[in-house]
């Protein structure tokens, strides 16, 4: 798994397990609660200042006789979080920004269209490069397409006048596909959401409520004498999920407040799966000196299915302290997690530590980073990322007992980035997807203790306002206790991007995407069968002919592979997806 430190202008950020997650818009869940009030003020103080005594004995090791930090600019970093699914991450404590309806640039995944990340590793992204800002929109758009594969889209998002202490509004979205080759590879995916912000001088207040409808099939049927219904292959996922999250401005003296809560209640035919969790972030802005912060989150699943019932319960406290000595940027502190499934509870201490030096100031920078955690594993996540999982299958918590990386990013000119970055992961029970016995062909989850070691390179290159290019590669190296393979992971990943503008009035991109060889167990033979490399071509165009008023066409898998994601399950060939998009 690859991590790329990003900063944080102490935005909100969600704690899950060991991960945090910067959230970049409002993409809060709708929920029953409201923390944060200054009535908690003196505990708080109490709280940060004896975890501050406990963290601020790491700095005095680099401090080496400072007695100031004056005039020193200090922010906060945090690892990035891999995004199993554009649409289904449940975000928690959102960011709150005065949001503005822009046109929309939608995501669409046929099946088998896209990799899905898998829990070791991450495809790598290119240094980010800016891009022209869309100009402003109104408040209302509408987005509707049509291809082969009787493929429909429909997209419609209302949303409040702009005002400063309100925002609200809704959306609808559908996408499906009525596919004849592969046969049987329909689906469908529906997601219906309210949101709403509150600003007021004490905080910002968001919250969030959705519903998704997912349908897929199992086509990946390898017994072609068998006749079945569609009905009898289904798979139905339905998901209900909602977050509140409260962020208080901080006061004359540095304290301030963030809370969240949200929750799922996940449903197949023949399980269900209810997730509540609750995130403290109490914080210290100590000016020049440092900030200290602290993030609490409890967490509560329960998964039931008609093998038996599974409950767990995940208590974090992640107390950090940031500072900034000569040209280093410190951020030391602990992550505590105590976890309690059906069977027994264990306490699990984690280093977090994360070490910046800028060699040359805004040109080369070197990081080190250090830290452990547990990956809260979820039927509700498993599905996602492979949505022909079999029910049933076992769900265990990921213990990260090492997380390692260093690097450097840095600029060769104004127009030129680069990363290159290695990590080593040491992960025990780390789930892999492995073919189950039965006519439908479907996967059952194996867990074995892995230890991954990455190398990534990056590259960006941005010519002028028009034109720009993204590269980015990963190759990996796996070692296993039990398995003989790492099931379905790649032994590397190249990703190319291009973008060039014409005349502010068309928008111009092409992917290349190349997955390496992996590896698949025959559930028939037990032999390991090896999976071509995948390479997925795909051009997307979009011509704006009024501001509120634009045509796209986006035409995926160009070479029409036919390329296999999951074992014994092809892809689509050539799809080609086309509409406009409108706003009033």
């Amino acid at each position: 798994m690859n991590y790329s430190p990003i900063i944080l202008n102490h935005n909100l950020t969600r704690f899950c397990g060991n991960v945090l997650l910067t959230i970049s818009r409002m993409e809060g869940r709708q929920g029953l609660i409201l923390i944060g009030s200054f009535s908690m003020k003196k505990f708080l103080k109490k709280l940060l200042v004896a975890a501050a005594v406990v963290i601020t004995s790491i700095p005095a090791l680099w401090a080496q006789g400072q007695d100031t930090l004056d005039q020193i600019e200090v922010k906060t970093y945090t690892r990035y979080s891999p995004v199993l699914t554009s649409a289904r991450k449940l975000p928690t404590l959102p960011v709150f920004e005065t949001p503005k309806a822009q046109l929309p640039t939608f995501q669409y995944d046929l099946p088998d269209f896209r990799y899905a990340v898998d829990p070791t590793y991450l495809p790598a992204k290119a240094i980010a490069v800016k891009t022209n800002r869309d100009q402003d929109l109104n408040d209302n758009y509408f987005k509707f397409g049509g291809g082969n594969y009787l493929t429909g889209l429909a997209e419609i998002h209302l949303h409040n006048t702009e005002n400063k202490k309100y925002d609200f509004g809704g959306f609808a979205r559908h996408l499906s596909s009525n596919a004849s080759d592969p046969a049987n590879a329909d689906f469908s995916d529906n997601h219906l959401g309210i949101f709403g912000t509150q600003n007021s001088s004490k905080g910002k207040l968001s919250g969030e409520l959705n519903y998704e409808r997912h349908v897929v099939h199992y086509y990946g049927v390898t017994d072609t004498s068998v006749e079945f219904t569609k009905r009898q292959s289904n798979q139905i996922f339905n998901d209900v999920n909602g977050l509140v999250g409260w962020n208080s401005n901080p006061d004359k003296k540095g304290w301030g407040f963030a809370s969240s809560f949200d929750f799922y209640a996940f449903t197949t035919l023949r399980q269900n799966e209810n997730d509540f969790n609750l995130i403290l972030n109490p914080f210290y802005e100590m000016k020049q000196k440092g900030k200290v912060d602290v993030r609490a989150a409890i967490n509560y699943t329960a998964l039931k299915h008609g093998m038996g019932n599974l409950n767990r319960t995940f208590v974090t406290i992640n107390p950090t302290y940031a500072f900034r000595v000569k040209k280093f940027e410190i951020k030391a502190g602990l992550n505590a997690v105590y976890a309690l499934d059906s069977n027994e509870g264990k306490f699990f201490p984690f280093p977090d530590i994360e070490i910046k030096h800028y060699i040359v100031p805004k040109r080369l920078k070197a990081f080190v980073t250090l830290r452990g955690g547990i990956q809260r594993n979820q039927f509700r996540t498993l599905a996602y990322i492979n949505p022909f999982i079999n029910y049933g299958a076992e769900v265990r918590q990921t213990v990260n007992q090492l997380d390692f990386s260093a690097g450097i990013k840095g600029a060769l000119s104004k127009k030129v980035d680069y990363v290159v970055q290695i990590n080593y992961l040491n992960q025990k029970d780390l789930p892999l997807f492995i073919q189950d016995s039965g006519v439908f062909n479907r996967f059952n989850v194996a867990y074995d203790k892995v230890g991954t070691f990455s190398m990534k390179t990056g590259l960006g290159v941005r010519l002028n306002e028009q034109f720009f290019v993204e590269w980015a590669g990963t190759f990996y190296n796996y070692s296993l206790d039990v398995q003989s393979n790492a099931w379905q992971l790649p032994d590397y990943d190249i990703d190319l991007n291009l973008r060039y503008t014409i005349g502010k009035k068309l928008n111009l991109r092409a992917q290349a995407y190349i997955l390496g060889e992996r590896f698949q167990k025959d559930f028939e033979t037990q032999k390991a069968v090896k999976l071509k490399p995948v390479g997925d071509i795909n051009i997307m165009a979009e011509y704006r002919y009024k501001e509120n008023l634009a045509f796209f066409l986006n035409v995926n898998n160009v070479t029409n592979a036919r390329y296999q994601k999951w074992y014994n399950y092809p892809s689509y060939g050539i799809n080609v997806l086309g509409g406009l998009s409108f706003s009033l």
